[in-house]
């Protein structure tokens, strides 16, 4: 009867164990465990360009990145970063006056977002661009650029057309593929001026103070308007200047 018995008993253990009854549970995850880090957002729009002249991009604090492309349309695409930014109830608003069409990132929240734009736009098109904290950079436009910093760098290199860029606090690199103007100026408050036409390093006497400015006068059409407030201001145009660094 003993033997019996304990052979009942083993069994029985040995049958727990196999159905993992004596297994612990699982540790649940803790509740304060730290949130996956949520991808950033892109918005995108696209739309004809049929009779559009100029965009208008107003932005904040980012990037932006302006590139000319083939075919007739404008496609925009915005990337919202940032920590404790609000991506959800946010849109690429467009409004349309005439030829001009403006674009912006309508806000939802009072969260600011970095936000990193990315355009494509016909040749012909202009640009106009606003930003507070920011680097730009534009490339193989001809029909003009007008760019407008709070704090950042500008970086235009351009097949033609007008070109007016500023900004407060930063550098301003610029280059055009037509040496062709009707007037020039390059001016900082706070910092160097540096401008080379067809290979030649334009010399000229440096003002007395912190600053430097170059003004010229060209049989041309184009208007080259170049200002930086505390930074450097260096501009190429025509064939690329060797003596340039």
């Amino acid at each position: 009867m003993t033997n019996l018995l304990r052979t009942a008993l083993a069994f029985g253990a040995w049958a727990l164990s196999a159905c993992g009854a004596a297994d612990p549970p699982p540790h649940p995850a803790p509740a304060d465990a730290d949130p996956l880090p949520a991808a950033p957002s892109a918005l995108s729009v696209a739309v004809s360009a049929e009779t559009v002249e100029e965009l208008r991009v107003l932005g904040r604090d980012g990037r932006l990145d302006v590139r000319a492309v083939h075919g007739d349309s404008v496609r925009i695409r915005v990337a919202l970063t940032g920590g404790g930014c609000d991506r959800t109830a946010r849109a690429i608003e467009r409004s349309r006056r005439h030829h001009r069409l403006q674009v912006r990132v309508e806000p939802s929240t009072k969260e600011k977002c970095d936000e990193v734009w990315s355009v494509e736009i016909p040749a012909r098109v202009a640009l106009t661009a606003r930003m507070d904290r920011a680097d730009v950079a534009v490339s193989d436009l001809s029909g003009g650029v007008d760019v407008a910093l709070g704090k950042g760098t500008i970086r235009a290199d351009v097949q033609g057309g007008d070109i007016r860029l500023r900004v407060s606090n930063g550098d301003i690199i610029a280059r055009s593929a037509s040496s062709d103007y009707e007037m020039l100026e390059a001016r900082a408050e706070v910092g160097d001026v540096s401008v080379a036409l067809d290979g030649r390093r334009i010399e000229h006497p440096r003002p007395p103070g912190p600053g430097d400015w170059l003004r010229l006068t060209g049989q041309g059409n184009g208007r080259v308007v170049l200002r930086a407030t505390v930074g450097s201001v260096r501009y190429i145009a025509g064939r690329p200047a060797r003596t340039v660094h």
